[in-house]
């Protein structure tokens, strides 16, 4: 991904912060609205580093308690991105295993449910080429669309 795209969704999803407030997203058996701590810290999983955002805050949508544990996870994904079926899958992903954090929103922030629903488009193909289906815990549907003014979400443009 250049640089200049990831600017752009960064520069997307802070606009997102200061326009909008407060967020209701489940996904897995996560919810954002349990009580949780509000301190954002540095992101240490390798395939996140660099992202276009260095904080995150856990436990992440996929309700792991540590970056260790969803980095672990996260790896399992490794040679679909390394692949490259989808150019934001490492995006989305991150979005999920390492959500950007700031001490602007007391929340995490997910992907949007249309970069979920063009990574699982273009991937899935590839996936089934080795038996493999998406995974359930990735379910688009539970993600929030981009005109949902109540929730915050990354942007992630078609390519």
């Amino acid at each position: 991904m250049s640089m200049d795209g990831c600017r752009l969704k960064v520069v997307i999803l802070l606009w997102c912060l200061l326009v909008i407030s407060g967020s209701s997203f489940e996904i897995g058996s996560y919810d954002l609205e349990r009580d949780r701590p509000a301190k954002c810290e540095a992101i240490t999983i390798p395939m996140c580093v660099g992202i276009g955002y260095n904080l995150t805050r856990m436990p992440n949508f996929m309700d792991h308690d540590d970056q260790k544990e969803a980095a672990i996870k996260l790896n399992e994904f490794a040679p679909l991105v390394t692949y490259g079926c989808d150019v934001h899958l490492r995006f989305f992903l991150c979005s999920l295993y390492a959500p950007m954090c700031t001490d602007k929103v007391s929340t995490s922030i997910p992907a949007c449910r249309p970069m979920c629903e063009q990574a699982r488009e273009r991937c899935v193909p590839i996936m089934k080429k080795f038996s493999y289906t998406w995974p359930e815990s990735l379910n688009c549907s539970k993600l929030p669309t981009r005109n949902d003014p109540k929730r915050l979400v990354h942007g992630g443009a078609r390519e």
